[in-house]
């Protein structure tokens, strides 16, 4: 894996790699050498704007960090740690370098996707995970926080396109869903990000209206219509709730869901019908049968 994130870095003129969606008969945009690793797709399947996806490289950073810990309490590899260390200072140079754009006179955020060749995405994140919003949480430890506060204030206002406000929800959309449209996985990140009571209370209570229907949360809901929804139930974002509560709250959910989980068990037994079409009667060709193919001495 290491080696494979090596050859990544320099993925125009190293890479083998291949994929029949994407330009230059399967290469990708062109790009320009950062130290970054190159990749095609956002967490959110959407194909990218521009071959450096800036959170995918700062989630990459902290997965080294946790290799680098994991290393030295086990394998105590030289290899491991000297590739290890030397991405690190790569990806942290090109995040810096290329990643931190100047958008105003004075004002600095971060870019989502850059190229290495003076192109870059801005104002834009996408509301799955790894996300800009979420750097706090990625185990990137070096980031810069005034560029990280200007990065948020940003993508969470209208100057984002995919930022969406309604009567009954406001937060982050996707290219992969239609307009109008948030995705509770990012407002579970917000809340999780935020370091403000009042509005960690009231993202927290957007998240459960997000639950509507069926209980469950969805992949995105409507702003001013939450019985509107993509997907019944999508997993990532239940599970973030649950993370959500847990941490804001300071709720283990497990022994309570476990209560549920018995109490599901019991009702769908206790429907079941249990017992057999011919009311338990013992058959005796049964008993024939199986006493035909035993071998006696």
């Amino acid at each position: 894996m290491l080696r494979l994130l090596e050859v990544e870095q320099h993925h125009e003129q190293r890479s083998p790699y291949r994929y029949s969606e994407l330009q230059r008969e399967g290469l990708g945009p062109p790009c320009g050498y950062t130290g970054m690793v190159w990749s095609a797709f956002r967490a959110s399947d959407d194909p990218q704007t521009y071959s450096y996806n800036i959170p995918d490289n700062m989630y990459l950073w902290g997965s080294l960090a946790r290799l680098l810990k994991i290393n030295a309490a086990t394998w105590e590899d030289s290899y491991i740690s000297a590739t290890a260390q030397k991405l690190m200072v790569d990806l942290h140079d090109g995040i810096t370098k290329h990643g931190i754009v100047e958008v105003q006179p004075g004002v600095r955020m971060y870019a989502y996707e850059v190229d290495g060749l003076g192109n870059k995405l801005v104002d834009f994140d996408d509301p799955n995970l790894p996300s800009l919003l979420a750097l706090p949480l990625l185990g990137y430890d070096v980031y810069d926080q005034q560029v990280y506060s200007t990065t948020r204030t940003r993508i969470l206002s209208p100057a984002n396109r995919y930022f969406f406000s309604g009567i009954e929800l406001r937060g982050l959309g996707s290219p992969h869903t239609e307009a109008q449209f948030v995705w509770p996985l990012a407002t579970a990140v917000e809340a999780l990000t935020s370091d403000s009571p009042a509005q960690q209370a009231e993202l927290l209570r957007m998240l459960l209206k997000m639950a509507s229907g069926n209980g469950l949360v969805h992949e995105s809901v409507h702003v001013s219509a939450i019985s509107r929804f993509t997907r019944p139930e999508f997993g990532w974002a239940n599970a973030m709730l649950v993370v959500a509560v847990e941490t804001l709250l300071g709720v283990d959910c497990d022994a309570q869901a476990e209560v549920h989980r018995l109490a599901a068990i019991a009702q769908r037994e206790g429907q079941e019908v249990r017992v057999p079409a011919n009311q338990g009667r013992d058959i005796p060709q049964y008993y024939e049968q199986l006493e035909a193919s035993i071998k006696h001495e």
